[in-house]
């Protein structure tokens, strides 16, 4: 998030993304004409355009849950479950994205906040079980909820179950629906949790930064601007940069299937400290970061793979650089495609600048909706496809873990089975280097083949760190 080209948008400021990420937008104040106002509450809004491909991919796609996004947390130490679930009601009442619900009005979206909710905090106790049975029921109990689909139109977009292992010992389950939440909303939704868990301890107000506006407001907002000036000069942009733009034809092990069924599984391979900050510097020297040292190693390996010059990659940003969203959950993260032509003589640091020179142009057009792109593009209908690209690359932190007193926390990893792209590749940064997390589609390809895929990347990384004036 969160989101990797994020980075090129702040100087000096590391920190949390969305999302996803490992630098964040920079938030600066909007300016008058142009600001998030808070409107007067009323019983229907609009979706954003993120919401709105989000909700119709809910009622018409055959896998759903491949939109949840489930975390789980070990917490080690003496838990006040009445202090959980107060705080976890808090923060749920505090975003109204936690709190609406998506009805149809003559044909078309909308969202509904209500008024103050509970959100139910299930106890399931695993204490009684052996060892080794409490913890495949655990990561069953897990990826069952993890895959279990919302009904939009009356559940809450984020529920939370509590297993308890010990006395002192409990995992506590949160899953999202991704049209409220980015990668960016989950660090402020641990951060806030932990803050009104340590007020309920006190039995006072958590201490908690104003919001001035809602999601809501937001996507009324974004609803206002889109035909302005700014927009249509970035959108004219977008129309030249990807005119006839193909698909990337990776070769795959299986057929692809008449439609996506948002099958998949996840394969990780780990770069070490000293790689990484070689790649890091490598960066820098083209007036890039980390991020675009690593996406262009993973465009040189696509163009190797699919053997053409025309690579190009979904990657997310963050999309809060104003200062109203800063502390909002909801989804709004958007999608910018990375368009870069590669040739075989070029050498590792002429395809970096390449790639630098994309993300610079996709950045300086970001406020444009991927929804809006996908609707002026146009792009034929394939079920069997995402539209206008089927690879995404990321680069974010490692995931946060709620700082609750007394509590030691780790996060649990939760497999999902799902893929939304062909491809999905995550650069997470933690102290001792990057782990390469690739998830794929499982109807295109075999673990091996993603073993091998990331193997080829450590090995290409590896050499153009050491060489970097050669082909590659």
């Amino acid at each position: 998030m969160i989101e990797a080209t994020a980075e090129q948008l702040r100087a000096d400021k590391s920190a949390l993304l969305a999302q996803l990420l490992a630098e964040e937008t920079a938030v600066t104040p909007s300016p008058g004409p142009n600001r998030i106002q808070p409107l007067t509450p009323r019983a229907d809004y609009p979706l954003s355009f993120a919401q709105r491909r989000l909700w119709f991919l809910d009622q018409f796609e055959t896998n759903p849950a491949a939109y949840n996004v489930p975390l789980a947390y070990r917490l080690t130490g003496s838990l006040d479950i009445t202090a959980l679930a107060h705080a976890l009601t808090t923060v749920v009442n505090r975003h109204a994205a936690l709190h609406t619900v998506f009805a149809e009005r003559n044909g078309e979206p909308v969202q509904q906040v209500l008024s103050a909710v509970l959100l139910p905090l299930p106890i399931i106790n695993l204490a009684d079980l052996p060892a080794p049975a409490q913890v495949a029921e655990l990561a069953q109990q897990l990826t069952d909820d993890a895959r279990r689909s919302f009904d939009l139109s009356r559940d809450l977009p984020l529920r939370a179950t509590l297993y308890q292992l010990s006395g002192t010992e409990h995992v506590l389950a949160l899953t999202l629906h991704h049209i409220a939440c980015d990668a960016w909303s989950v660090g402020i939704l641990l951060r806030e949790l932990s803050a009104a868990y340590r007020a309920a301890l006190r039995d006072s107000p958590p201490e908690l930064p104003d919001l001035t506006v809602q999601y809501p407001d937001y996507a009324v907002w974004q609803h206002s601007r889109i035909h302005s000036e700014q927009l249509t000069h970035q959108l004219a942009g977008w129309q030249k940069r990807l005119a006839d733009l193909p698909a990337l034809s990776l070769p795959t092990d299986f057929p692809r299937p008449a439609a996506q069924t948002f099958r998949g599984d996840t394969r990780t391979l780990a770069l070490d400290r000293v790689l990484v900050e070689q790649l890091r510097r490598l960066g820098r020297e083209a007036d890039g970061t980390l991020f675009t040292a690593l996406l262009a190693g993973f465009k040189i390996l696509l163009h190797r793979y699919a053997k053409t010059n025309d690579v190009f990659v979904g990657s997310p940003v963050a999309n809060r650089n104003r200062s109203e969203t800063e502390n909002l959950i909801g989804f709004f993260t958007n999608t910018l495609i990375l368009r870069t032509r590669l040739a075989p003589e070029m050498t590792f640091r002429q395809s970096l600048r390449q790639v630098q020179a994309t993300v610079s142009h996709a950045l300086a057009a970001a406020d444009v909706p991927f929804e809006k792109l996908v609707e002026i593009l146009h792009p034929t209908r394939d079920l069997s496809r995402s539209p206008l690209f089927q690879v995404m690359f990321s680069h974010q932190p490692e995931s946060p873990v709620p700082k609750l007193p007394g509590i030691t926390a780790e996060p649990v990893a939760v497999p999902t089975g799902t893929a939304k792209f062909d491809l999905n590749l995550a650069a997470i940064e933690g102290d001792a280097g990057v782990t390469l997390s690739l998830e794929f589609s499982t109807d295109l390809f075999t673990p091996a083949t993603a073993d091998r895929m990331l193997h080829h990347l450590r090995c290409l990384l590896t050499a153009a760190a050491a060489h970097p004036d050669q082909t590659v």
